[in-house]
């Protein structure tokens, strides 16, 4: 018994949330497709005198033609469970390479210790 591959491009609608998406990319191992997606980039101005003039935030993650979004469960080192990307953005306007990449559980605990760091300096400059 052979298996067909599917050579039908999905027509999908970007997942909820998503503001961009790359074109939809043969996935060979399972005869479908996949594409990438972003969601809206966040940004804050650092608001310090040297270093990076804006921080932004911005989510990704990889859907199949089934719809499903990939929760990086399988060892395929193409796809991975949806990641909270931090990038710096400089005076120039310029966005460095990401340099950091979060779950969205790592998200919400460096959210937890940036509200202390906060805490901290407003303790220290009686805010």
């Amino acid at each position: 018994m052979s298996i067909t591959p599917n050579t039908t491009i999905p027509d999908l609608s970007l997942p909820v949330g998503a503001v961009s998406t790359e074109e939809w990319q043969p996935n060979f191992v399972v005869r479908g497709y996949y594409r990438s997606f972003e969601g809206e980039t966040r940004e804050i101005v650092a608001d310090t005198r040297y270093g990076a003039h804006t921080v932004a935030a911005y989510a990704r993650g990889v859907q199949h033609n089934d719809g499903r979004i990939d929760d990086g469960a399988t060892d395929d080192p193409v796809f991975a469970a949806p990641t909270i990307d931090l990038s710096t953005i400089d005076e120039q306007v310029r966005r460095a390479d990401t340099d950091i990449s979060l779950t969205s559980d790592a998200a919400r605990r460096l959210a937890d210790v940036l509200i202390a760091a906060a805490d901290e300096i407003d303790a220290w400059t009686n805010i």
